[in-house]
């Protein structure tokens, strides 16, 4: 996927040499990267167990899940409106596939995703199902839906596949206070967007000094 482009609104504080930006969405995946990995041991788990013993895996573990229907691994991720390309990394070292169903904040999302077997509980692979996501956070479920449980759970990686063209409005009436050497009190009227604000950056000379979230 290409790069997004970054919008930032931008608002002057001539006093002190130092600007308030606006970041959307789209601005955040740019300054990072396009995808974002999310470790399943780091997740809420129902009816499973974080473990280590077979090698290959990335982060502190993996999700072993329990042998029945209705286990699962939900993800909290954040992303920008619409569709996204989630990728489970997993491994399956039994003959038998053992399918899953996704759902995003309790919606069906994708039904009945098998996960054949791998050859080996080393041998990880992955899987990438077509999801729609709200803007800001999301809870993606993957439950099992046989008696034999789901995959070895590695990690889920998401990557939108959205562009955000509309820049965010500036933040206004930018005020500055309690000036001293070494700090100062900001503050701002909010900036809008349709997609969303996700974060401010306050700025000096090309130096992030400060990053706030879009409620601060």
């Amino acid at each position: 996927m290409s790069p997004q482009s970054v919008w930032r609104a931008v608002i002057s504080g001539s006093a002190v040499l130092a600007v308030v930006l606006a970041l959307t969405p789209a601005a955040q995946q740019s300054a990072s990267a396009a995808s974002t990995d999310y470790q399943a041991e780091d997740a809420t788990i129902s009816q499973g167990v974080v473990e280590a013993n077979h090698a290959g895996y990335t982060g502190t573990g993996f999700v072993n899940y329990d042998n029945l229907v209705g286990s699962y691994v939900e993800w909290t991720v954040t992303a920008p409106a619409g569709p996204a390309d989630v990728t489970l990394r997993y491994a399956n070292g039994t003959t038998a596939a053992r399918p899953l169903d996704f759902t995003v904040n309790g919606v069906a999302g994708a039904v009945g995703i098998t996960f054949p077997g791998t050859g080996d509980w080393t041998n990880w692979q992955t899987k990438t199902v077509r999801l729609t996501l709200a803007a800001g956070t999301n809870k993606i479920r993957a439950r099992a839906t046989t008696a034999d449980g789901g995959p070895n759970a590695d990690k889920l990686t998401v990557t939108p596949t959205s562009t955000d063209t509309t820049p965010p409005s500036a933040p206004g009436n930018l005020a500055v206070s309690n000036i001293k050497s070494n700090a100062a009190t900001f503050s701002w009227t909010a900036a809008t967007d349709n997609v969303g604000v996700v974060r401010y950056e306050i700025n000096r000379g090309g130096n992030v000094l400060k990053v706030v979230d879009a409620s601060t």
